[in-house]
């Protein structure tokens, strides 16, 4: 080194007095620690920070303050750096979110680490805030749609993790949109704050309540059943009718309730929020200031009634008995008939077409009942006449259902339809009919996608379940062939925005 470089070197060379008075002024906090962490310096701010003095500090391992989350250090590994957000644990257990900054380096032959500490209390106190708006809806001061959501799979997660129950209740408001065009929206502000503090001052204290959005709200209802959030949804109707309906008033208002309960209505949130949306339109359409727990087929009002619902819990026990049940779904029966209410909505089906829909989509697999559980799980390749074995199901279910309902019944003419066709194809190579795309229900097509889709994400015998990707290739593959392009473009839509979803 020529004698230049050494003078240039010269003027970075400082005593150890020099560089503590230098880390003693740092806004920051600083630490020096051996590998083990063990403290063998901290500045002034750093004291401050964790309550404790230097001397007190001199020793003490950092780990036990900042956590677990610090990385390993080594002889090795000079050089190491980085840093992450974690919390700081001073005195009087008092907790301080820090951001730390590390660094590895070398000392006369020692290898130190070398922290810097920043309180950043302000910064995730402002993060809490903004998040806290990004979730509080301006006007009611109730969580909004995206917390719902949020709100919403952590409840199934821990109702399906511990096998518990709960409800979820879609809410709108009759009238509304006609009050506020007629009065202004000025009254219509006042009637959703209104109706807020009315659902407080009903709610049991475990529900939580959402602004679902305009005028609809939502509850979640945690270990409640059906029973249960009927009762609490009745007395929200009542409160809201006696406080919000005025006599001056040309348009009297009132409040349609949609219920679901996990988890008898549906195999995942979709699903259940899709139910509950729909038998609180279903009550709309029946005039309003309503409560809609139970689909009009699933009532049971006479014998038919109460002969198809058998059925369907025998078929649900028939998949059970089969292990056609996915760990984190209810079965396949009630997969098909959630994914198909939501495809079925966005393709312009009616409540009544809707409420058939779901009545066929239980018992597709009705006919099955015949075959053996050898057969269908048997994890081989299937003989023809294995095949033609399980082809008849459709037949069979076709003809059990024409052994209980009546010519003059057209709804249940039209679920034995859809039930005996869901297995033809468009093109005309499906079974048992070879009917061709017109002569297909709609209902029927719905149901053909929904049902091998819901087949594909299952273990089966022979393969393993097919990832969500991988099983809307294969239908996008089939459209035109074995399913309605129609269907299955409305399908892809679906999985695509529910993905993509953010509020």
């Amino acid at each position: 080194m020529d004698s230049k470089s050494c003078a240039s070197n010269s003027l970075f060379r400082v005593s150890p007095s020099a560089f503590v008075s230098f880390l003693d002024t740092l806004p920051k906090g600083a630490v020096i620690t051996d590998l083990s962490y063990h403290i063998q310096y901290v500045n002034h701010n750093a004291a401050i920070m964790l309550g404790l003095s230097n001397q007190q500090l001199l020793g003490c391992s950092i780990s036990t303050l900042l956590g677990d989350e610090l990385p390993a250090f080594s002889a090795e590994g000079r050089g190491v750096a980085g840093s992450l957000e974690c919390t700081l644990l001073t005195t009087g257990n008092r907790k301080i979110p820090v951001e730390v900054s590390y660094n590895q380096i070398e000392d006369e032959g020692r290898c130190l680490v070398f922290f810097m500490l920043e309180d950043i209390s302000e910064r995730v106190s402002n993060q809490r805030r903004l998040y806290q708006q990004s979730i509080t809806d301006s006007l009611t001061g109730l969580f909004n749609r995206r917390h719902f959501d949020e709100r919403l799979d952590q409840e199934f997660g821990r109702a399906s993790r511990y096998h518990t129950v709960f409800s979820v209740a879609i809410i709108d408001i009759d009238g509304f949109k006609q009050a506020n065009d007629l009065y202004g929206h000025g009254y219509g502000d006042k009637v959703l704050q209104t109706a807020t503090a009315v659902f407080q001052e009903t709610c049991r204290d475990e529900d939580t309540l959402y602004r679902y959005g305009g005028d609809e709200f939502a509850m979640i209802l945690p270990e409640t059943t059906k029973k249960g959030a009927s009762e609490v949804a009745e007395r929200l109707r009542e409160q809201f009718f006696q406080r919000c309906s005025e006599k001056n008033k040309s348009i009297q208002l009132s409040l349609s309730v949609g219920i679901a309960s996990h988890p008898e209505d549906a195999a995942d949130t979709k699903g259940l929020v899709g139910v509950a949306d729909r038998r609180m339109y279903f009550a709309k359409e029946s005039g309003g200031n309503l409560i809609s727990a139970y689909d009009a087929l699933s009532e049971a009002s006479s014998e038919v009634d109460q002969l198809l619902q058998s059925l369907g819990n025998l078929t649900q026990v028939m998949e059970k008995s089969r292990g056609s049940y996915r760990v984190d779904a209810l079965g396949h029966s009630q997969e098909v008939r959630a994914l198909g209410v939501e495809i079925g909505r966005m393709l312009g089906l009616g409540c009544d077409r809707l409420q058939i829909f779901e009545q066929a989509a239980m018992l597709h697999d009705i006919g099955t009942i015949h075959l053996p559980k050898e057969l269908l799980q048997k994890k081989g390749k299937l003989s023809e006449v294995e095949w033609q074995q399980i082809r008849q199901h459709t037949t069979i279910g076709e003809g059990i259902l024409d052994m209980i309902i009546s010519p003059d019944r057209k709804d249940l003419v039209d679920l034995k339809n859809i039930v005996a066709q869901h297995h033809e194809s468009v093109d005309g190579s499906g079974y048992p009919r070879g009917l061709v795309d017109s002569e297909i229900m709609l209902e029927a097509k719905i149901l053909a996608v929904t049902d091998a889709y819901g087949a594909m994400r299952t273990d089966r015998p022979y393969r393993p379940a097919l990832s969500k990707e991988e099983a809307i290739l294969e239908l996008k593959q089939l459209s035109g062939s074995r399913f309605s392009p129609e269907v299955v473009d409305a399908f892809v839509q679906f999985e695509e925005n529910c993905a993509s979803l953010i509020f």
